[in-house]
């Protein structure tokens, strides 16, 4: 089977976009990919003088909704009740496997390090990563969808967190304990509306056994009960989702192999911003994985990394040319127009 194209054209009468296909990628961008190996859609980016680029993931727009989690009323259900939900085999394996070589490829495995560990046994990387993939995943557009279902608003922002790889010996159950996170990522005290509790995305990309440093969480109704405990343990491509008013803690490693690797952020509403959020990414504009990252994000997955929406004023003949300068590809499917 031959790869098979498809590139969105002008808008019908009806109101539906057109979509021409072929077998060759045309010059009209965007465009989907369709991988002949087990249907995997990619999505291409045009960018003048510069070949078509491939991002790790496809910067999904609205006229193109590929389902890749598999949320139900369970799940939002469960979050609000319970204060938390876990989705399994929550990404398909290409993703998921591209996470997890990204995580190795900034944060050593065990095997690499164990002949000379870090001194506190764990390791960690912020945001941007300097991976395509570990960044795009925090746009997955039906992760996206459920947050703003759980807040009831479309108006939501990314808070970065850490991917944290945690390796035999470390104690961080003992030296941490049972906490809840408001403290460190809002300056507000804990309130009965959860939704200034944040929504806290941890994904697992690989098996994780109890006795290598689980993440254990307690359900909302049951606070700081521990005998109510759930770790979070099983096999790979599992994500946890909960809000910072729930009481967890890391585990002990007590196993002598492997390691415990996590990609973790988390979401706001926009409104909450100014006292909301564990670290900050305003000062990234020039680093090159956030500048590669913004370049293939459509209008609204770059509203949720705190760009000012389409149709903002600030959006010049002036200002697009610098943004296209900065980030390139930023206007590659003209959503943007001048205000003047």
């Amino acid at each position: 089977m031959e790869a098979f194209y498809c590139r969105r054209e002008a808008q019908r009468s009806s109101g539906t976009p057109g979509v021409s296909f072929g077998t060759t990628p045309g010059d009209v961008s965007p465009f989907l990919y369709l991988d002949p190996k087990g249907g995997t859609l990619r999505g291409y980016t045009s960018v003048p003088n510069i070949d078509h680029r491939v991002a790790d993931f496809f910067a999904v727009a609205d006229d193109y909704r590929i389902e890749t989690m598999k949320f139900t009323d369970t799940h939002y259900e469960e979050f609000i009740s319970q204060g938390y939900t876990i989705l399994n085999d929550a990404l398909p394996e290409e993703k998921c496997v591209a996470i997890a070589q990204g995580l190795r490829s900034c944060i050593a495995p065990w095997d690499d390090i164990k002949d000379n560990p870090p001194e506190h046994r764990s390791a960690m990387q912020g945001f941007p990563f300097p991976s395509l993939a570990l960044n795009r995943f925090f746009v997955e557009p039906d992760l996206v969808a459920f947050v703003q279902r759980l807040f009831g608003s479309e108006n939501i922002q990314y808070r970065p967190g850490y991917s944290i790889a945690r390796y035999p010996g470390e104690k961080v159950g003992s030296n941490q304990g049972w906490h809840i996170d408001n403290g460190n990522n809002s300056l507000l005290p804990e309130s009965e509306d959860w939704r200034y509790g944040q929504v806290v995305v941890w994904y697992f990309p690989e098996p994780v056994e109890r006795e290598q440093g689980a993440l254990c969480i307690i359900p909302k109704p049951h606070e700081n009960d521990l005998d109510h405990v759930i770790p979070l343990t099983g096999p790979g491509n599992t994500m946890a989702i909960f809000n910072n008013y729930l009481w967890h803690s890391g585990s002990d490693f007590t196993v002598d192999y492997g390691q415990r690797y996590s990609h973790a952020g988390m979401y706001g509403l926009s409104e909450f911003c100014a006292w909301e959020g564990l670290c900050h990414f305003t000062m990234s504009g020039r680093n090159a994985a956030f500048k590669e990252l913004i370049g293939t994000l459509t209008a609204r997955e770059r509203e949720i990394m705190r760009f000012p929406a389409a149709g903002h004023p600030y959006y010049t003949t002036k200002t697009l040319e610098l943004l296209e300068q900065q980030y390139p590809g930023w206007n590659a499917r003209c959503e943007y127009t001048a205000a003047h």
